[in-house]
């Protein structure tokens, strides 16, 4: 196996012998199967419950984690944590979402 372009490479060859080679890649490849599974599942779950536009759906919500996690954290650096503000900030991410499900 050689990693590189066109002006040469590393050789794993030379440095691992073909049996390493395929202890490790018979070491890794279960793992890379569970992670397969896992991300198509979450795909394909998503994809059925907010149909072809999940992606976008999936997006807001990390923009929304984003917002809350960065707020929260300017809270507490500034020493004004409140958790009134902190339900209000929840309850207008709900409202979003409850006007896009609209």
């Amino acid at each position: 196996m050689t990693f590189g372009g066109a002006w040469g490479g590393i050789s794993l060859s030379s440095s691992f012998s073909k049996k390493k080679e395929a202890i490790i890649m018979n070491t890794i490849e279960p793992f890379t199967n569970k992670i397969n599974l896992i991300v198509g599942t979450i795909t394909a779950l998503l994809s059925y419950l907010l149909g072809e536009h999940w992606i976008l759906f999936v997006f807001f919500l990390a923009l929304n984690i984003g917002d809350f996690l960065t707020r929260w954290i300017a809270a507490r650096i500034t020493g004004t944590e409140n958790s009134r503000a902190g339900w209000i900030g929840i309850l207008k991410k709900i409202g979003y979402w409850i006007m896009i499900a609209l």
